[in-house]
């Protein structure tokens, strides 16, 4: 198993004079490699990664998972899928425009329109059961 260690220095950060901004200045980091036996480091490498497994899993919110998924595929599908998805809500925002539009002139017609028509209708109705009611009874067929 190869075994990685730093050996130099690290990074570091520095304040401007106002201390509004900082600086980091990057320092290389010198990393020495070692060849080791295998054998020695299996337990305990089989243990770290189920451990950090289980903490990254605990500790993973359905954000994360749905952040991830970006890895997941490649960029020009992302592309496409970014690209039909903003088309469907275009679409979707088109059609909605014309239902509302439609909506809003068939209840202006039929509030200019339609009421008019049904209260001259209402009005005539009323005549008519007036002129049934003030006939005499001779008149309307009943002895």
């Amino acid at each position: 198993m190869v075994r990685i260690r730093e050996v130099g220095g690290s990074g570091s950060s520095s304040n401007s004079n106002n201390g509004a901004t900082r600086k980091r200045r990057n320092v290389s980091k010198k990393v020495k490699v070692e060849q080791d036996n295998d054998s020695e480091y299996e337990d305990i490498t089989e243990e770290m990664e189920e451990e950090e497994g289980e903490e990254i899993i605990e500790n993973e919110t359905l954000w994360n998972r749905l952040a991830a998924l970006k890895y997941m595929f490649p960029s020009w599908m992302q592309f496409r899928v970014g690209r039909f998805s903003q088309k469907m809500m275009n679409q979707m925002w088109s059609v909605s425009l014309l239902a509302g539009r439609l909506a809003w002139i068939f209840t202006t017609s039929m509030l200019l329109v339609g009421l008019p028509v049904l209260f001259a209708y209402d009005r005539e109705k009323n005549l008519h059961d007036q002129q049934l009611l003030s006939l005499p009874s001779s008149m309307s067929g009943s002895q």
